[in-house]
């Protein structure tokens, strides 16, 4: 099972953000069974694109001062470097497959397939849409947002706003 290195350091942290490329930032904590998860899932991530996105895990309560910086406010945060620019973060768990197509819906973002080549990918399934003529709404979860009625839960039809 692959792992992801740890910046230990902030001279760690700054010379992996300084470095060219794409960067997935693991931010966890030692108590966090979901961490613990998507560890390998993003290790496996990065060895599969050919050196292409680099990996790393950061403690955020090790690194409080990073944490703050960028707003972490949850574990597992996943935060997507290019070049040292933050381009984006995810929250949560994730699939390996939904790790792949949220990276390179991002690498592709100048449409530059050198970064992750579209070969690589396999793109994040999308989420069901309700049958009927409700094809303006998504589903989330449990929620299902439809444009201009707000949230509902598709359980209990109640308006969530």
């Amino acid at each position: 099972m692959a792992t992801l290195s740890e910046l230990t350091s902030a001279e760690r942290v700054d010379a992996a953000l300084a470095a060219p490329g794409l960067l997935v930032l693991d931010v966890y904590v030692q108590s966090c069974i979901i961490c613990r998860r998507i560890e390998p899932m993003v290790a496996a991530v990065a060895v599969a694109s050919g050196g292409a996105v680099r990996a790393h895990k950061l403690d955020a309560e090790r690194h409080a001062e990073f944490a703050a910086k960028y707003d972490i406010r949850g574990v597992p945060t996943l935060l997507l470097f290019r070049d040292g620019r933050l381009i984006s973060r995810r929250s949560g768990f994730s699939t390996a497959t939904a790790l792949r197509g949220w990276i390179g819906a991002n690498a592709r973002d100048d449409g530059d397939d050198r970064i992750m080549p579209a070969h690589r990918l396999v793109d994040a399934p999308k989420a069901p849409q309700p049958p009927g003529p409700f094809s303006h709404a998504t589903v989330v979860g449990p929620w299902v947002y439809v444009s201009g009625m707000g949230a509902r839960s598709k359980d209990r039809g109640s308006d969530l706003g």
